[in-house]
């Protein structure tokens, strides 16, 4: 049957590369960027001192501080300084350009399920770009941006706490 059949084989193989090898070619090339940011539980158990850190679950404080990191002021500065998206801007504006960059971001949130309850342990915040260098970069910055507003977040509900005690001392 394989030997009646060769042709259409061959022939069937010969265009499955051409194919691909014209959609290597003609697609636009798109390298990703992650970052894996591990969520650790406080290190002092809580029967002894509670949680100075209020707010909401894991999941509540990485979905805000999302929103602040894909806000508009942040990706436009990044978009400044790493020179991104230059003809876009020029010609569709940068308000168009900050949506192509949202969707370019991707922040996904790793979890276990322990016991039924589903829990976040870790998070990837990720960047596509056709330009390595580029998608590190931004990665980076982004990374770090996402890091500084969870420690801001946690500082001003700690002063705040250490604030109220204080005031209930006096």
């Amino acid at each position: 049957m394989i030997v009646k059949r060769k042709w259409l084989i061959i022939g069937s193989i010969v265009l499955s590369l051409a194919v691909a090898g014209t959609l290597c070619l003609v697609l636009p090339k798109s390298w990703r960027s992650s970052s894996l940011i591990l969520v650790e539980d406080q290190k002092i158990p809580e029967s002894i001192v509670k949680t100075m850190v209020v707010g909401g679950s894991v999941e509540e404080r990485l979905v805000s501080i999302q929103q602040q990191i894909m806000s508009r002021s942040l990706l436009s500065k990044i978009i400044e300084e790493q020179k991104l998206y230059q003809e876009e801007v020029k010609r569709d504006g940068v308000e168009a350009v900050i949506e192509e960059m949202r969707k370019n971001v991707k922040v996904d949130m790793v979890g276990t399920t322990n016991r039924g309850v589903k829990s976040v342990t870790a998070f990837t915040i990720s960047y596509a770009h056709e330009n390595p260098m580029t998608a590190m970069k931004v990665t980076a910055k982004l990374t770090s941006q996402f890091i500084e507003e969870n420690i801001k977040v946690r500082e001003q509900s700690v002063e705040g706490t250490a604030e109220f005690i204080e005031q209930e001392l006096r």
